[in-house]
């Protein structure tokens, strides 16, 4: 099992790792973690910290799939954190519904953009010629070393 988890590390950084707002199929299958709002200070400083210590993180601001109308109803979106630790076999995904002006207040960098199933109603609020993709202004590789 060693040698399968060190090829799909070994696959996940050959286009820069999850930094690089890299999506990969191994991440399909992860450990989910819901957060809330009161632990958004606490969740944004942990990231940081991984983030310092060199832990790839990929970053995904999407719609909440079950209410698609969720961000006009409330202006507020689901962001994602997806990450690898050391000893799991599967990645984690840490997600949080709010808005991107606090996340930011707490030093997190601005989410890359999740955009699937336009044409059934799921895509983006934003069009896609305006979704933050490039990892030099989105993700945690935007952040200045």
């Amino acid at each position: 099992m060693s040698d399968f988890e060190g090829f799909v590390r070994y696959l996940r950084e050959q286009k820069g790792g999850l930094d690089y707002n890299n999506y990969d199929p191994f991440l399909d299958e992860h450990v989910g973690v819901e957060g809330c709002h009161l632990q958004i200070p606490a969740v944004a400083a942990s990231l940081l910290a991984m983030h310092d210590d060199g832990v790839s993180m990929l970053t995904r601001r999407e719609l909440v799939t079950d209410n698609p109308g969720f961000y006009d109803t409330v202006a507020e979106e689901r962001f994602s954190v997806f990450f690898d630790l050391p000893v799991s076999t599967y990645a984690f995904q840490l997600r949080v519904n709010s808005d991107a002006t606090e996340l930011k207040a707490h030093g997190l960098p601005e989410f890359c953009d999740w955009d699937f199933c336009r044409d059934e109603g799921f895509g983006n609020y934003r069009a896609p010629g305006l979704l933050y993709m490039d990892p030099a202004t989105c993700g945690f590789s935007s952040l200045a070393s």
